[in-house]
């Protein structure tokens, strides 16, 4: 993973820069993950859980 920056999606505030792949906590709440050329919908990150976050989540683009 590049860097990913982490952005509460209620007040546009940035509150995480990721890095590589170690783990990381972030609060429960809706955050919006920047990559290097594209950023994420809304994304609810409940408490007590574990999620990967990496582009390939996303559909950035459909070709025929």
């Amino acid at each position: 993973i590049g860097n990913v920056r982490v952005y509460d999606d209620a007040t546009g505030e940035r509150v995480l820069r990721l890095s590589g792949t170690s783990a990381k906590q972030i609060l429960p709440g809706t955050y919006r993950f920047e990559f290097d050329n594209f950023t994420s919908p809304p994304f609810v990150v409940d408490g007590g859980e574990s999620y990967t976050i990496s582009p390939s989540d996303y559909k950035v683009a459909e070709l025929p």
